[in-house]
């Protein structure tokens, strides 16, 4: 029997005008797999995934919101029906985007004391809730207001989702047998595992080494199917194996360097509505002239033509064409191998990029050095930064003369708070780990901030972490005898 779920994922609280709102991520499950793809609404395809706010804590159902306690619902999982309205429903939705009675909406059942929860669109404010979930893109900064038409729209995507997998829905204030919500707030209220994690990143057991064809590289340091499930792979693998996927969707923050896998030629540079920006790479293998698609990226590092050896970086990951409207945690790289330059839908003029590589990185990531040889390298958690490369002059800085201020300033900013007691650990905990390693290894620094955010980071944040740890290494005091 179908069962469709929304997962919510509370990460953190932001602040702005005397108001707080709890930030959190959301994702559709179709029994138990992630659902990919998008809705379209109107002109916009929209993700099944994305930002949620709610109201701030504490969590609870015992008291209701006009009894002054306005705050959000105890994190669980919940059944769901049809809203009935007037101000939110499920069915005859108003078509335009006046914020009136009869917006879309999705009711939450079982709330204990706590009445009329629902799944409905922010509406151009910092938040609309009093215990219920508003939908939206991102919420990078506390000053950010919800979009009412982007909500609207995602909420809308729900239902239709929703009526697509589970056939129609029942009338107004009815129960949606198979139809639910769960809310997870560990990474909220248990911020002690951070330490624990920042301290993984440094002691952590590595990935196995692959087996990979002579002349071949990968494409990124880390590669991993996202999600480590099948239905970001190749071949048919989607909607129950009846849709197509024409590549690997492996797991990579907007700003990290791709690879040439193997030494050729840049056969084109292009962009287009699915693809985004897209570097196609000829090469030989095996006798046979074939081409690596890199797609989704930010940046282009080559152009048309240009001759490129293997390991060489020819691009950014990126955000580009229909990953544009992902949640962070899911930004990817989307790549093909082609057996002909830019083929048009299906499966036709590409085969499963395992035939070249020799496996398929789904359940473990295969970890890659430019200089062409599999690495045994940390293995860091899904989303996590990309793996940068150490500097000349750090390798004598120790723990305890690496000025940490700009770190922890750069983190702040991001972060758009002040750190709790948890993450001052955590991030003291990556700055020795980082300064313990000769040369200086700044992967646990991003990786202990990208925790705290709870998502990818922009190439901006990328940029402004990296230039921290140079001016943490460049104001130390060198160790006596260096």
């Amino acid at each position: 029997m179908a069962k469709w779920e929304i997962r919510i994922e509370r990460r953190s609280e932001q602040t702005h005008g005397g108001k707080t709102r709890t930030v959190g991520t959301y994702q559709v499950y179709h029994d138990g797999q992630p659902a990919t793809g998008t809705i379209r609404i109107g002109d916009k395809d929209v993700p099944l995934s994305g930002t949620t706010a709610e109201a701030p804590g504490p969590s609870q159902n015992a008291k209701r919101a006009s009894e002054g306690f306005p705050t959000r619902i105890v994190a669980k999982a919940y059944p769901m029906q049809s809203s009935g309205g007037p101000t939110y429903v499920t069915h005859g939705y108003r078509q335009d985007e006046t914020i009136a009675d009869g917006m879309p909406g999705l009711e939450l059942t079982d709330t204990g004391r706590r009445t009329d929860i629902l799944i409905h669109p922010g509406k151009n404010e910092f938040r609309s809730s009093v215990g219920c979930v508003n939908l939206c893109t991102h919420l990078k900064t506390p000053d950010e207001i919800i979009s009412y038409p982007g909500s609207r729209r995602r909420v809308i995507a729900l239902i239709k989702d929703m009526e697509g997998f589970l056939g129609p829905l029942p009338g107004a204030d009815q129960a949606i047998p198979n139809a639910s919500v769960l809310i997870d707030e560990r990474a909220l209220t248990q911020p002690d595992t951070l330490a624990a994690n920042a301290t993984h990143v440094g002691n952590a057991t590595t990935a196995a080494a692959a087996s990979t064809p002579a002349g071949i590289g990968w494409p990124l340091r880390r590669n991993v199917i996202r999600g480590n499930v099948r239905n970001h792979t190749f071949g048919k693998v989607r909607n129950g194996g009846t849709k197509p996927h024409q590549g690997w969707d492996m797991l990579a923050p907007i700003g990290t360097e791709c690879f040439a896998i193997a030494d050729g030629k840049i056969q084109d540079v292009y962009e287009s509505t699915a693809y985004g920006e897209v570097i196609e790479l000829s090469f030989r293998f095996k006798n046979q002239n074939l081409f690596a698609a890199y797609a989704h990226l930010s940046a282009v590092k080559v152009k048309k033509g240009d001759a490129v050896t293997k390991g060489q970086v020819i691009g950014l990951t990126g955000d580009s064409g229909n990953a544009a409207n992902l949640n962070r945690s899911e930004m990817h790289l989307h790549f093909e191998v082609r057996t002909q330059s830019r083929p048009g839908l299906g499966l036709g003029g590409r085969i499963d990029p395992t035939k070249v590589f020799g496996t398929c990185p789904l359940k473990e990531a295969i970890f890659w050095s430019p200089d062409g040889k599999i690495a045994a390298s940390p293995q860091a958690e899904p989303g996590a930064s990309p793996a940068l490369e150490p500097k000349p002059g750090a390798s004598n800085v120790k723990p305890a003369a690496m000025d940490r201020k700009p770190i922890f300033d750069a983190a702040r900013i991001m972060l758009g708070r002040s750190f709790k007691a948890a993450e001052v650990a955590a991030l003291d905990t990556a700055c020795d780990l980082a300064s313990a390693s000769v040369p200086f290894d700044r992967r646990p620094l991003f990786d202990a901030v990208r925790i705290m955010l709870g998502r990818g980071f922009s190439v901006a944040e990328v940029t402004a972490l990296d230039a921290a740890c140079d001016v943490a290494l460049t104001s130390a005091e060198p160790p006596p005898g260096s």
